[in-house]
């Protein structure tokens, strides 16, 4: 009996089974306790199919038109902790819900789905079919919108998000755009004495999002160089040249060795061989 005692004494209690409606239904409430410790401590401990119950009720409640802001908010802030500790499968298998969605035309529903996945971090878990989905539309709109500074700002920023899971048919325009966008125009102002202009907003994020590149997008990058008849016409500005100049020392550092592009990035990051860069742009 004393045996037996001891091994109950030095056995650690079993975890607590947490009550997924009920942790719902206190989600909802202001007194749900937002202690990063306290979440993080109590979701890892939990069995695992819990957690694939738990996080798959969040996703549904979160995309839920119907849903308070008051359990939408504690949602982003106790998935992201969820999400660490949970198996990949399942969060492959949540992010392709996504698929589910947006075929159904609810734009509210739809929205709210991808922001789970980005507030998760798990864009690269999007299919090829969701990602041209969300992305596309936000290409062309910057696309078609150059040099509104408003709309660069708004599309970058969204696009951010993404950078790294560009679907190789949508590379050619987003690359050409951004570079477009960062290099700006050059023009007059009764406020101001500067002649530079870009949209400062989509300016911030476009130098990351370029070191995101592989060889597919550098290549979009050189084929700008040599197409994009209004970057041509701008670059004759030293400092829209500068602008085009710090973009390409991004790209020639993400190029492969024997990328066929290098020769070109080189001419354009060297100022002394400035006028190769330009002769070369010129003949093409």
């Amino acid at each position: 009996m004393e045996d037996s005692i001891k091994y109950v004494l030095n056995e650690p209690y079993p975890v607590q089974i947490i009550d997924i409606d009920e942790y719902i239904a206190t989600m909802d409430t202001p007194e749900y306790d937002r202690n990063e410790i306290a979440a993080a401590n109590a979701l890892s401990e939990i069995p695992e199919i819990y957690k694939k119950e738990l996080s798959n009720r969040l996703f549904t409640v979160y995309i839920d038109p119907r849903a308070s802001s008051v359990i939408r908010s504690n949602i982003e802030f106790v998935a992201p902790i969820l999400w660490k500790v949970l198996p990949k499968e399942n969060k492959l298998q949540i992010v392709r819900r996504v698929d589910q969605e947006f075929p159904k035309g609810d734009s509210i529903r739809t929205k709210y789905a991808f922001d789970f996945v980005t507030l998760v971090g798990s864009n690269s878990y999007l299919s090829v079919t969701a990602r041209e989905y969300i992305i596309k539309p936000l290409i062309d709109e910057l696309k078609n919108n150059l040099d509104v500074w408003r709309i660069e700002n708004k599309c970058v920023e969204e696009l951010s998000a993404y950078a790294s899971q560009i679907p190789p048919a949508l590379v050619q325009d987003y690359v050409w755009s951004l570079t477009q966008t960062y290099v700006g125009k050059i023009g007059g102002s009764a406020q101001f004495s500067r002649t530079d202009f870009y949209a400062n907003g989509a300016a911030a994020y476009i130098p990351t999002m370029f070191e995101a590149f592989d060889d597919t997008a550098v290549d979009a990058f050189v084929f700008t160089l040599k197409k994009n008849a209004t970057l041509k016409r701008r670059i004759d500005n030293p400092t829209k040249l500068n602008r085009l100049r710090s973009l390409g020392n991004i790209a020639f550092e993400r190029a492969s060795a024997h990328h066929s592009g290098r020769d070109l990035l080189e001419k354009l990051v060297t100022p002394e061989r400035e006028p190769e860069f330009i002769e070369a742009i010129r003949q093409t």
